[in-house]
């Protein structure tokens, strides 16, 4: 249950997203640990143009900075890193927020979602992020991704 005002809305580009306004303000950041959020990206067709759009709806500082030889926007608050933007893979991907789960081991959590309903959209691969990384989607159909990290 909600304790304040939400809105659910649409970016120029289709990705749904919701603001909310609690009455007891924003939650504590969740500490580095397997199970928690670890990041969140908007893959979108124009990474400039939604950087724009959500640079305008709040107290954001643009930032870049390069991975695996490519640069990488995101958005600060606070001098805070607060989520990136992605070019999506191919236009068969609808512009969409995709949030991180941090978690100890990326192949037994895999086998975990199978045995529990979930589909593996992408397997880890050592060309992306040395095999720490694999897409999920639950059997209710969000899809998330899953990042190995030892921090």
């Amino acid at each position: 249950m909600c304790s304040g005002d939400i809105a659910v809305l649409q970016d120029p580009q289709g990705a749904v997203f919701s603001v909310l306004n609690t009455v007891s303000g924003d939650p504590v950041t969740l500490p580095k640990q397997s199970g928690n959020w670890m990041w969140q990206e908007v893959w979108t067709q124009d990474v400039a143009q939604s950087q724009a759009f959500y640079q305008q709806l709040g107290q954001y500082k643009s930032g870049e900075k390069t991975l695996a030889k490519n640069s990488y926007q995101y958005l600060t608050i606070n001098n805070k890193p607060a989520f990136g933007f992605v070019k999506k893979p191919n236009a068969d991907v609808s512009t969409t927020w995709v949030n991180y789960i941090r978690v100890d081991n990326v192949k037994t959590t895999i086998e975990k979602v199978k045995q529990n309903g979930g589909v593996v959209l992408m397997a880890p691969t050592k060309a992306v992020r040395n095999g720490t990384v694999a897409i999920i989607r639950d059997p209710a159909g969000a899809g998330f991704v899953i990042q190995e990290s030892k921090k």
